[in-house]
């Protein structure tokens, strides 16, 4: 499959896409075409619509790629779900979504240089993040009674979502927080943890979210039998274009990249507000797996549950045990965000130099 000979007109292309087919991300290409290796194009509109909406073709690709690092046999015959999946006597299904911006909102990614400061209300930006989510999660679940139900490759099977946030802006800094409130009716308010200096994240029961009209949406998707369909739900914030630039190889084009990283304390409870920070690391010095930043958030009232699939240390498995609380599984250490500056040869900053010598 040929990701990247252009066969939309320029002004139809993606502002990802544009960017990579630029000869000199080589690396970044062969990032995505590791991805692609074994991916069918069923339908025959794969490469289009990768060319020119991106995201929702790219969250494919990255869930084809952890199935295959968690050894899991696809079975591409069938028309839907994205993914039919079978490993040690399980058989299940994924069907990939994305979290799309609200109508006339701002685009993931090509947003204006006026956004690109990330001086934000942290509050409005969750409260949209989490509307954006539970439509995604609600409109796939429609799809699910209406049709996926129906099929006899499906019935009786655990069903996941695989879903990432391409809302707005910046949107991969909402974190867990959104898709935990949509989920499990808990906000994490850091907001009124940094204002009252509080050493911890309050947990805080969130039974509904509020739209820009005043209608609310119910929230607690995994808290009641109502979502029972739906097993659980594969979730990486940091699936981006960032991710691909932590993969790649060294090259010319990415080399003067330096990278912020954020991860769980192996001293600390999981709410702590003092993660271990690594700011500024060089392209050359900075690694990352696949698997970084990978929640798995499990739903108690599922007819059939997930199987225990995905067990490599850096995934976070999630659910909510009896009294509501949140319960998480996961051994090593966790991202709990990234970011990234890429620079050139002549804007890299002079701290950074010597160490490139």
């Amino acid at each position: 499959m040929d990701l990247f000979t252009p066969i939309v007109d320029e002004d139809r292309q993606h502002d990802i896409f544009k960017l990579l087919i630029n000869p000199a991300l080589h690396a970044e290409r062969k990032v995505i075409t590791d991805w692609a290796t074994g991916f069918i194009d069923r339908d025959n509109k794969f490469v289009k619509e990768f060319q020119t909406t991106f995201e929702s073709s790219f969250l494919e690709l990255y869930l084809h790629k952890i199935l295959k690092e968690d050894n899991v046999d696809l079975n591409f015959s069938h028309h839907a779900p994205d993914f039919v999946c079978h490993k040690d006597r399980v058989n299940f299904c994924i069907e990939a979504t994305i979290a799309n911006p609200e109508q006339d909102g701002l685009p993931a990614y090509g947003f204006t240089e006026s956004h690109k400061s990330f001086d934000i209300d942290f509050a409005e930006f969750n409260r949209k993040s989490i509307i954006r989510i539970a439509n995604s999660i609600v409109t796939k679940s429609k799809k699910f009674k209406s049709s996926y139900s129906n099929l006899p490759h499906v019935m009786g099977k655990p069903f996941l979502l695989g879903l990432n946030s391409f809302d707005r802006p910046h949107s991969h800094f909402t974190g867990h927080r959104g898709i935990i409130a949509v989920l499990y009716g808990i906000y994490l308010n850091e907001e009124k943890a940094i204002a009252e200096n509080l050493n911890f994240i309050p947990r805080e029961k969130m039974d509904f979210i509020e739209k820009d009209n005043g209608a609310e949406i119910p929230l607690g998707f995994f808290t009641t039998p109502e979502y029972e369909d739906i097993s659980a739900i594969i979730y990486n914030p940091y699936a981006t274009w960032g991710k691909v630039r932590a993969l790649a190889e060294v090259s010319d084009a990415n080399r003067y990249c330096v990278f912020n990283a954020l991860y769980t304390r192996d001293d600390q409870m999981e709410e702590s507000l003092i993660p271990d920070i690594h700011m500024g690391i060089l392209k050359e010095e900075y690694e990352e797996s696949i698997f970084d930043g990978l929640y798995i958030f499990h739903n108690p009232y599922a007819k059939y549950p997930m199987p225990d699939l995905f067990n490599d240390t850096l995934i976070s498995h999630m659910t909510i045990d009896d009294s509501g609380h949140l319960v998480e599984r996961g051994t090593g250490k966790f991202l709990l965000s990234r970011s990234l500056i890429c620079y050139d040869a002549q804007t890299l900053p002079a701290q950074y130099r010597e160490a490139l010598k």
